[in-house]
This record gives structure tokens, C-alpha cells and sequence, in this order.
């Protein structure tokens, strides 16, 4: 078995961060904690019947882009499964939306971890964004990848209907996106571990999640765009900051052992609760997932309270819209519950490791 220990304060409270492609029978207890839904968060159909298909069509076209460095870039790609990255979220969206979605968040996923994670201001990263929104880019920047595959993007939801503000909007959401992201690798950067607030760390962690731009896609797959009156709605930024946290706390459940192994525990929120606590990972872990769970009851709350107040024309096109956005925030859930990105690294303390594991009503999904 080897271990890693962890960098910084962790490391005197003894984490250690097992890799299990390098060990093949560690000596560790595994505990699985639950993580349950509602059955009326999971989505009838769990993963798109389009799955395979987009997959493959993202591969030849981000290979098409000349996206991928070397034939070994593709591969990591493969590894990331697109089929399930893009394949649980947008589950029940027609073929079009769901290769578009596809494209989208494995592009990003990408763009994120060559470009964004290196950049230390907007202006860096801004070519991409403009690209998107279907403003001129200039004339050095047009051939880069990155911006013909965000170009296209637009382009592409553009034919799909969406209206050129709907666009506009869009490349704002991942402008602000990209401003959090950068943030948050500042924090990365400054300290492995801080006792930055725990309230801090989540709040930056709803906004480098990438919920809000994602969630824009879904309108355009049911076939509707919010009036700027219900973005700006309080309520509906409330629930679309539980949203956010639903996924992100899924995201850092799982990757605590990869964010130990990479020295990134200054972002992860379970790691921060026992950092600034002192209390046990499973307390950590077990709290975590508590916040989890109070964002799943305050988002149908204001679910209720939004479309109660929704237009009787509007109210079944924005309700299939909350609908749909469970189901994305659930899919998301399932993506990164089986990712193997994720899989690779646990935490360990004491001898004993944690996962965690969706558990879901008999009758749900299919």
C-alpha cells in the first residue's frame, strides 16, 4: 500500500491519501455513507438513450477543433466518460440538446483544467467568452481551439432557437464563472489550508460549480427563456444558490482524496469543516452531506413559492424547467459518484476511508 500524506495542518492531523492505482489491497476500512434523493429528483429516464452517440460525436469534435495535444489527451478525455458527464444531467433532452450539452461541458471541463486553472485574470481567458457570445474576437485570437469551439457553441444554440440576448446572457454566466474559477485558484495558490470560513468556502464553491451557465442550457432543451424580472427574482436566486450547493457538495464529497493528492483542500468544504472544527472526517463528511440534504428541502420550497407566483401561460413551461434542473442537479450526482477521476484517491484517517453513494427509491429512474 502507498500512502501520501497530506500537505499542511491536515497532515499533523493525520490524513493520508491512499492511491489505489498503486495499491492493490490497501489496508483500510471502506465505509459507504448515503446520499438520498427524493423520488421526484430523480429523472424518469437516468441516463440519455443518446449517451453513446454523443459521446462519440464530442470526441470527433473536439478532435476536429484540435483540441487534443496528443492521441494521449484524447484518451484522457475518453476517461472522463462524456457519455455520463453529459448523459445523466441533460438525461431527457432531444438529440441535438443533448450533443450540444455534451460538447459544452467536456469542452469546458478541458478548457478548465489547461486554460483557466493557469490564468490569474479575465483578460486571459476573455477570447473564448467573446466568441460565445457572438461578439468580434480578435484576429489573433480567431484559430485558437478554444475559440472556434465556443463560437460554435453559440452558434449552434443560436439555430436551436435561443435569441441573441439569451446568447449574450449565456457568455456572461461563464464570464462570471471564469472570474470565481480564477478566485478560487488564487485561494488554491495562497494556502493549502487556511481557516478561511466554512459559509466562505462554500459560497465561493456554489459559484466555481458551475450551476448557473449549466442551468441556462436546460432552458433552451425545454424549449423556453427565463424573463430577466424572474432572474433577478430573490427566490429564484435563492434557489438556484441551493441548486448550486447540491452540486458542488456532491463534487466535494467525492474528490476529497483527489483534492488532498493535489494540494486543492483549501477549496473543498468537507475538508475545511474538519480543518476549522477539529472533529473526525465522518463528522465531516456526515455534516456535509446534512447541508445536502436542507438545500433539497429549501429548493422545493421556493420551487412551490416560484411557480405559485409564475403566470398561468408560463407556469407549465417553468415548471417542467424546475423539474428538469432536479434532474440535472441529481445526474450531476450520479456523474460524480462513478467518475473515475474521483474513484482514484481516498482519504484516509484512523485506518478508516469514506465514499459515498446515491440511494434512490425503488421506484425511481429507470
Amino acid at each position: 500500500m502507498r500512502l501520501r500524506a497530506a500537505q499542511g495542518k491536515t497532515a499533523e492531523m493525520s490524513l493520508s491519501v491512499v492511491d489505489l492505482d498503486a495499491a492493490s489491497s490497501p489496508d483500510v476500512k471502506l465505509t459507504t455513507l448515503p446520499l438520498e434523493y427524493p423520488a421526484h429528483w430523480l429523472s424518469p429516464v437516468r441516463l440519455s438513450p443518446f449517451a453513446h452517440t454523443i459521446e462519440q460525436a464530442t470526441i470527433a469534435w473536439m478532435e476536429w477543433l484540435g483540441l487534443f495535444s496528443s492521441p494521449a489527451a484524447a484518451d484522457e478525455v475518453r476517461a472522463m466518460e462524456p457519455r455520463h458527464y453529459g448523459g445523466y444531467p441533460h438525461s431527457l433532452a432531444a438529440y441535438e440538446h443533448a450533443l450540444a450539452f455534451c460538447q459544452y461541458v467536456t469542452m469546458w471541463l478541458l478548457w478548465d483544467d489547461e486554460v483557466v486553472e493557469k490564468a490569474t485574470s479575465i483578460s486571459q481567458v476573455e477570447p473564448p467568452l467573446a466568441a460565445l457570445a457572438g461578439t468580434p474576437v480578435d484576429p489573433e485570437h480567431r484559430n485558437d481551439p478554444y475559440v472556434r469551439a465556443f463560437r460554435h457553441l453559440g452558434d449552434e444554440y443560436e439555430r436551436l432557437g435561443a435569441s441573441r440576448a439569451w446568447r449574450t446572457g449565456f457568455a456572461d454566466a461563464m464570464r462570471h464563472w471564469a472570474r470565481q474559477a480564477i478566485l478560487e485558484e488564487e485561494v488554491r495558490r495562497r494556502t493549502a489550508g487556511a481557516d478561511r470560513p466554512f459559509q466562505e468556502t462554500l459560497a465561493l464553491r456554489v459559484e466555481t460549480n458551475g450551476l448557473l451557465p449549466t442551468s441556462m442550457t436546460l432552458e433552451r432543451a425545454v424549449g423556453i427563456e427565463l424573463p430577466n424580472t424572474l432572474r433577478a427574482d430573490p427566490g429564484y436566486l435563492s434557489l438556484l444558490d441551493h441548486a448550486g450547493q447540491i452540486v458542488c457538495i456532491v463534487n466535494d464529497l467525492v474528490a476529497v482524496g483527489k483534492d488532498l493528492h493535489y494540494g486543492q483542500q483549501a477549496s473543498n468544504t468537507v475538508l475545511c469543516y474538519r480543518r476549522n472544527t477539529g472533529r473526525p472526517l465522518r463528522e465531516a463528511y456526515e455534516t456535509v452531506i446534512g447541508v445536502h440534504d436542507r438545500s433539497i428541502k429549501a429548493y422545493d420550497r421556493l420551487a412551490a413559492t416560484l411557480l405559485a407566483k409564475a403566470h398561468k401561460d408560463f407556469r407549465e413551461r417553468f415548471a417542467a424547467f424546475l423539474s428538469q434542473l432536479r434532474y440535472m442537479c441529481s445526474g450531476f450526482a450520479f456523474w460524480h459518484t462513478g467518475a473515475a477521476r474521483y474513484r482514484r484517491f481516498l482519504a484516509v484517517e484512523a485506518g478508516q476511508a469514506f465514499r459515498v453513494a446515491i440511494i434512490a427509491p425503488p421506484s425511481a429512474g429507470a
